[in-house]
């Protein structure tokens, strides 16, 4: 009630410090679970009564159009998050099988699953509010939590719970940000990052993250949104991706997934019917494959000429470059090659 009437009367300053200390209450119980833990199995962290009072709050921030208020919320939030994942849930999500490998239900496993249903919910209050900018924040969250799953010595089955779980929630509220925001994206606003991606591939050799990143790319380009920050993204994993077969790493398989991925929006842009913004498209999908072929061969990988064929038969389908560079010339299009 305090928090809500100091937001209610605008006093910023007051409503950050009651905020603060609510998260900074609920931090000691969660650095300090297992010593809660020791007296008791029923005293497990218990943090309902927190979740619901910081949504009541994140409500009223957005509805009074309180931005940084809304904004310190959820980095108090993704905080609080890399707590629970670090100090929390390390301790108590515990890998449980009955032999065959199957998912055992636990109140670790609901806590985690309510934690991203929150991140929906936030997501959802700056929707209907029109708070398109504080997404940022949101798709931080996710970036945050990814490296601290993978930093963390989970058991696999856990570990792929939780990652393979945060790819769905990120994909859903990515794809309602698209549908609502009127913005091209921007490097912020795309929670589909390299490093965790990256990470995953080096630490793990899984590539849940990696296939999230391909499936969004067509999504992006049917809704007119994929740009050259998503592109150069794209050429920023296949350099890595190289890298690591160079090393003797066997990842041919998400490699020849990236390279067809150029293929497959090449494909959808036909030569007598296509917008400016497909040619365009189409132009940086050559470029930067032309890119990712060259740091190839730059690499005398031993042993890849047929994977190296396979990216020159992709390049060669790109037929319509002459026509479409002089189409855009011709019109006066003005491309938009910002990779931030």
């Amino acid at each position: 009630d305090l928090v809500q009437l100091t937001i209610k009367e605008n006093r910023e300053q007051l409503s950050i410090k009651i905020i603060n200390s609510l998260f900074q209450f609920d931090e000691y119980f969660i650095l300090n679970c297992s010593k809660i833990n020791n007296h008791s199995t029923d005293e497990k962290y218990n943090s309902n009564l927190f979740d619901v009072t910081i949504k009541e709050i994140f409500q009223k921030t957005c509805y009074n159009k309180q931005i940084d208020l809304s904004e310190k919320i959820i980095e108090n939030y993704n905080t609080r998050l890399s707590l629970m994942i670090t100090k929390y849930f390390s301790i108590y999500f515990v890998h449980m099988s009955d032999g065959k490998n199957l998912w055992i239900y636990t109140k670790e496993q609901s806590l985690y699953y309510l934690s991203l249903t929150r991140i929906t919910e936030f997501s959802e209050d700056l929707i209907k509010n029109n708070n398109m900018e504080t997404f940022k924040s949101i798709f931080n969250i996710f970036t945050t939590m990814e490296l601290k799953i993978i930093e963390n010595d989970f058991p696999k089955l856990v570990r792929n719970y939780m990652l393979d779980s945060i790819c769905i929630f990120k994909k859903n509220i990515f794809l309602r940000y698209l549908e609502f925001s009127r913005e091209p994206i921007r490097m912020l606003f795309f929670p589909f990052e390299t490093i965790s991606l990256g990470s995953e591939i080096n630490k793990f050799k899984r590539i849940s993250l990696f296939n999230s990143f391909m499936d969004i790319i067509q999504v992006c380009y049917k809704k007119e949104k994929l740009n050259n920050m998503i592109i150069n993204r794209m050429k920023a994993v296949g350099f890595h991706l190289i890298e690591k077969i160079k090393n003797g790493e066997d990842l041919t398989k998400p490699f020849k997934i990236l390279i067809n991925k150029f293929d497959q929006i090449r494909g959808f842009i036909e030569k007598d019917t296509s917008s400016e913004y497909q040619k365009d498209i189409y132009l940086k999908l050559n470029n930067y494959l032309v890119y990712i072929f060259e740091e190839f061969n730059e690499q005398n990988i031993d042993n890849q000429d047929e994977l190296i064929k396979e990216i020159k038969l992709i390049i060669d389908k790109f037929t319509f470059l002459e026509k479409f560079a002089l189409d855009l010339k011709s019109s006066g299009f003005i491309p938009n090659n910002d990779i931030t």
